[in-house]
């Protein structure tokens, strides 16, 4: 794999999902830390979760978006649970996207918790 082209950048480029992440993980019990891997901004690890937040482009159009990803938690069921707040907190878009998503298990959450879609990046920006 070749080096991250935006390796150091991640501070500046991914700011705003930062912020995003840092009200909605605010009582989740550990620390989000800026990444210090190639193709990682950034990543928050408690005793029994770590996410990893990654930049990923589509083919189709160039976006680049921030996803979010399980990293061998212990927890498996909480891991799902605050990556469903993620999505809810950055609104319903591609921040905090992952693989095999279930968009009704994401809306239980958001009706559970009673979250308006969007809430955190309102508050971040």
């Amino acid at each position: 794999m070749s080096r991250d082209p935006n390796a150091g950048n991640y501070q500046r480029l991914a700011k705003q999902e930062f912020s995003i992440a840092e009200k909605v993980l605010a009582g989740a019990g550990g620390r989000l830390q800026w990444g210090t891997n190639d193709y990682e901004a950034f990543r928050f690890v408690s005793p029994d979760v770590t996410l990893i937040f990654y930049p990923h482009k589509t083919s189709g159009t160039g976006n680049t978006s921030i996803r979010v990803r399980d990293q061998a938690s212990k927890k498996k069921g909480k891991a799902a649970h605050l990556m469903a707040l993620l999505y809810v907190g950055a609104g319903n878009n591609n921040t905090f996207y992952w693989k095999d998503m279930e968009y009704n298990t994401v809306h239980r959450v958001a009706q559970s918790a009673g979250l308006e879609y969007g809430w955190a990046a309102k508050e971040a920006a």
